[in-house]
């Protein structure tokens, strides 16, 4: 049974099994560059390939909304030198 499919049944995530995996993803992201490491998953499954591009850019979009906010609330490390 997949890793999504037992989660998706109730079984709990190996938290250190998946911090392992991110780790060896970015180290192969930083050894062959990000373009590489895309093509690899548009290669294998396109619906991943999106997922991790829409993915991704929720998650700077979040980032980018913090900043603005933390900068208008005059609360951005570099606004308050």
């Amino acid at each position: 049974m997949s890793p999504r499919r037992s989660v998706m049944r109730g079984a709990e995530i190996d938290v250190h099994k998946a911090t392992r995996t991110a780790n060896d993803i970015m180290a192969k992201v930083a050894e062959e560059g990000l373009s590489k490491w895309l093509e690899t998953v548009r290669e294998h499954h396109q619906g991943t390939y999106q997922h991790c591009l829409l993915f991704k850019r929720l998650q700077v979009g979040h980032q980018v909304r913090d900043l603005v906010r933390a900068e208008m609330k005059g609360r951005h490390p570099r606004m308050a030198r």
